[in-house]
């Protein structure tokens, strides 16, 4: 639990470095920089996510409640996100990409875990 904590928040700080939130000017090569450890924690996170284990069914819950709770906090975002965009002019392809994925991923993971039972 710790690893995935500590991931957790580097990834946090990479996003709002990343975002600039504070107007600091980045050059290009801090850009890319930052770009390329977003890139690999993201790929440690995932890691850690798929190499859970859960001990019992109690801890099984837990894994399948936080699971529901960020994919429920990701698709709010991101219709925001699609809607704030969409009364300023148009929403980016992006936004509506990554909710489409993630919708789609759920519901064809959901039909494969109960085809194989």
């Amino acid at each position: 639990m710790r690893n995935e904590i500590i991931t957790t928040i580097i990834f946090v700080l990479l996003l709002i470095l990343f975002w600039n939130p504070f107007s600091i000017w980045m050059p290009q090569a801090l850009t890319y920089t930052i770009i390329a450890c977003l890139f690999v924690v993201t790929a440690i996170y995932a890691g850690l996510v798929l190499r859970e284990k859960p001990l019992d069914e109690r801890e099984e819950k837990h894994r399948a409640s936080a699971g529901r709770v960020g994919f429920i906090i990701g698709i709010v975002i991101l219709v925001l996100g699609i809607l704030i965009q969409s009364l300023d002019s148009h929403p980016d392809p992006w936004l509506i990409a990554a909710l489409g994925a993630m919708v789609i991923s759920k519901v064809a993971a959901l039909a494969w875990n109960r085809k194989s039972q």
